[in-house]
């Protein structure tokens, strides 16, 4: 069985041997830097800015992407929540009568995603495809917000609010 090495046995060891504390400091203050290189930093956004949309009971889709500006490699999980109680409709309607629309997430080539790994500064683009279920009414907003949760950083999350129109088939 292997010696287990921890931070503390090796800071003993560097203080019983000879090293000169301007050697120590300098191990220190990088060992630190390198523990909080590892804090979590992404954007998530639709691209063109693109937030609002309107859409017949045929769907429509939002272009995204998100960026890991982190250090590190990152894994997000994409989820999607109904914030009709919360949110502010486009056009100053109130959004005590929005209905509830479907959201699921797909690549650029239409294949279902839940996760996505992104390099240390790389950007990941995808859809995110909203479905309008049979009997939704007509001329209703609903706002959907979209949140990627990192599985590297306990707790970090970033997300924005995606605003879809219903409208009626004949309109568009």
């Amino acid at each position: 069985m292997k010696p287990k090495l921890t931070f503390y046995k090796l800071i003993d060891f560097i203080s019983k041997s000879k090293i000169n504390s301007k050697l120590l400091t300098l191990f220190l203050i990088l060992i630190t830097s390198f523990s909080y290189s590892q804090t979590c930093n992404a954007n998530l956004e639709v691209i063109k800015n693109r937030n609002i949309r309107s859409t017949t009971s045929e769907g429509t889709y939002y272009k995204m992407s998100i960026t890991n500006n982190s250090l590190s490699l990152d894994e997000y999980s994409l989820n999607s929540l109904n914030i009709n109680n919360i949110c502010t409709n486009n056009d100053g309607s109130s959004s005590a009568t929005n209905v509830g629309l479907i959201t699921s997430f797909e690549d650029n080539n239409f294949n279902t995603i839940t996760k996505i790994t992104i390099q240390p500064g790389e950007t990941f683009s995808f859809l995110a495809h909203i479905t309008v279920p049979p009997g939704t009414p007509i001329d209703k907003w609903c706002c959907t917000q979209v949140t990627a949760i990192s599985n590297i950083c306990k707790g970090y999350k970033v997300n924005i609010t995606l605003h879809t129109l219903v409208i009626n088939s004949n309109d568009d």
